[in-house]
């Protein structure tokens, strides 16, 4: 399941861990991060395995060695896998490719992070896995909804309009209700119901920017991109799916952009990153001719 940055995915898979009481550290650092993880992982099963293995090889023996000591399956719970990618995407392909071989062995492997795994090739050996990201009731499961925020919250927002807070907040969908940021909703509380970019602000759409520029969006139709699902990886939170339609040539979602946050804060970089390229591309004023082309 893939969700934006700062949705509650971490959380939720501590939710699961307390639930298998397994109470194991979450995957995340370098190659020698993993190894200590690994260990951490036999002491507290009270398991004695090879640490002259390999990365592969010690997650491997440890699942083997767990499901036999306990005579139960194994539960694997991976935060946040996409971390680690850039930096090691060649060794971590062989550490995930492991998961498969020990299939006998496996209860449940829940993965979680903010690109959809389908795009990276590092799980092209994991085909029985299955991509909840838009499966319409698991929208909810990560996020708050209108009613988490009208009943949870109500205390924290007593007196506060609901509906302007809607407005800057709530519309995140994955083809069902919305749900807001929950990021978003305790720092507003935090900082005494001031409404700002909370959630925005953390991070830059890099990819989504270069893309725009790219294919040369106009910009007035950004909010009702209409693509395929081949594209929903690009857009990481900062526009969400309104609606869907079958067509002869498959699938169609309707992106648009999710509350008034993102709609300030999205379109001001759009224009701060495009004005640098624009003054990059050019060293004179463009001719109407020029101009209207990268309009379009």
């Amino acid at each position: 399941m893939s969700r934006p940055r700062r949705f509650g995915k971490s959380l939720f898979l501590n939710t699961l861990r307390t639930i298998f009481d397994g109470d194991k550290e979450v995957f995340e650092g370098f190659e020698q991060r993993v190894f200590e993880i690994l260990r951490m992982n036999q002491l507290e099963l009270d398991i004695d395995c090879d640490n002259t293995l390999s990365i592969g090889g010690c997650l491997e023996d440890l699942i083997y060695q767990s499901y036999k000591k306990y005579n139960k399956r194994v539960v694997i719970l991976i935060d946040e896998y996409d971390k680690p990618i850039l930096d090691n995407i060649e060794d971590l392909k062989n550490f995930y490719s492991v998961i498969k071989g020990s299939d006998e062995d496996i209860k449940l492997v829940f993965i979680t992070g903010v690109s959809k795994f389908s795009k990276i090739s590092l799980f092209s050996g994991l085909n029985n896995l299955d991509d909840i990201t838009l499966t319409p009731k698991y929208a909810t499961i990560c996020g708050y909804t209108q009613n988490d925020v009208e009943t949870t919250f109500a205390t924290h927002l007593k007196g506060q309009d609901f509906k302007k807070i809607a407005q800057w907040y709530n519309g995140y969908k994955w083809l069902g209700e919305g749900v807001y940021n929950p990021f978003d909703i305790l720092l507003f509380i935090s900082n005494d119901f001031m409404y700002r970019n909370y959630w925005f602000s953390t991070a830059t759409p890099t990819f989504l920017l270069k893309l725009i520029e790219k294919n040369h969006y106009f910009l007035p139709n950004l909010e009702t991109i209409i693509k395929d699902d081949s594209m929903l990886n690009s857009f990481d939170g900062y526009l969400t799916i309104e609606s869907i339609k079958e067509t002869p040539r498959g699938i169609k979602y309707t992106l648009v952009i999710p509350n008034q946050e993102v709609q300030i804060s999205l379109l001001g970089s759009i224009a701060k990153f495009m004005s640098k390229v624009y003054l990059g591309h050019f060293h004179t004023i463009p001719s109407k001719n020029k101009a209207n082309k990268c309009l379009k």
